[in-house]
């Protein structure tokens, strides 16, 4: 069989080496191919993946087929994925005894080789107007999906979103074909200009001004899970972040110029600034103002005492 199209998919298995094309199957085993074509015209092969050591492929007109000892056998409730348009982009494993599998206009699904269960997502409308094109789970459980406009975005097992990581976050473009995870937990992304990787194993995140933060970092202070940042621009918080968003730093009204320091009091952030102390909670306040200020400093001997540096003493 010499007259085929594309090779679209090529996998390592415990039975060979199979690859894919839109109207046949090619298993290299035993330094010789068997090929399977279709039986009817329209039954094309859409996508393969193997589970457990076991082959699977997905046909159009019937379903997801199983390889066993030289033929293949449709999996019982799967002649859902055998409609037309609902193309396998992501199957993986989800659990001993399920896998995830996504198509791209219907969403994600549970499938546990009987049942098929539907998987809600927070990210689902996300997937369907981006693309969805690839996925894999990670060693912590989280999965990555990749997507052909909307970069890529990760998961945790409830359907959480962790992150969605675009050119806003760094990439250097938003169109992901491929991904993979690295032995120390970070993520190669495959795109249509270029490679990106994402230090996702990292503790730390990175804000610059990207993020609406502005200006030379002079202070920080963190209060009720919300970040402070003084900078030589003034006072920025850090807004509750949203899944299809980059995290944006708010600059806080009232305070401009230098915010030399910044003190979580208890009740509220005060913040030293080259115009006096603010007294910080949904918006800065003046405590007093017309000295500039450049430290604070909670007394260890008087309670509720605050000791404020300034230019004169």
């Amino acid at each position: 069989q010499r007259n085929f199209s594309y090779v679209y998919q090529s996998l390592s298995t415990s039975s060979g080496v199979w690859f894919r094309t839109a109207s046949n199957l090619f298993l290299w085993h035993n330094n010789s191919f068997n090929v399977w074509g279709p039986e009817k015209s329209d039954a094309t092969f859409k996508a393969m993946f193997s589970w457990k050591g076991r082959f699977f492929v997905q046909q159009q007109s019937k379903g997801i087929l199983e390889y066993k000892n030289g033929s293949f056998i449709k999996l019982k409730n799967s002649e859902w994925f055998g409609v037309p348009g609902r193309k396998i982009f992501l199957s993986v494993p989800y659990n001993d005894r399920q896998l995830l599998i996504a198509t791209r206009k219907e969403g994600l699904f549970l499938y546990d080789g009987k049942e098929l269960k539907r998987f809600p997502t927070e990210v689902t409308a996300y997937l369907k107007k981006h693309a969805l094109y690839h996925g894999i789970r990670l060693r912590n459980g989280d999965f990555a999906l990749a997507t052909l406009t909307g970069g890529l975005v990760v998961i945790n097992p409830k359907g959480q979103s962790k992150g969605i990581y675009t050119t806003y976050s760094g990439l250097q473009d938003d169109n992901v074909k491929y991904l993979m995870e690295d032995r120390e937990g970070n993520l190669w992304l495959a795109l249509s200009q270029g490679i990106s990787r994402i230090d996702y194993s990292s503790p730390f995140s990175y804000f610059d001004h990207r993020n609406n933060l502005k200006g030379l970092i002079l202070s920080i202070s963190h209060r009720k899970n919300r970040l402070y940042v003084g900078t030589s621009n003034g006072l920025f918080a850090l807004q509750s972040e949203s899944f299809t968003q980059l995290p944006i730093f708010e600059q806080m009204e009232g305070i401009s110029g230098s915010c030399w320091d910044l003190l979580n009091s208890g009740n509220s952030i005060l913040a030293a600034t080259g115009q006096g102390v603010y007294q910080v909670n949904h918006k800065a306040n003046p405590v007093f103002v017309d000295t500039p200020a450049y430290t604070l400093y909670i007394s260890t001997i008087f309670p509720g005492l605050i000791w404020v540096g300034t230019d004169e003493n």
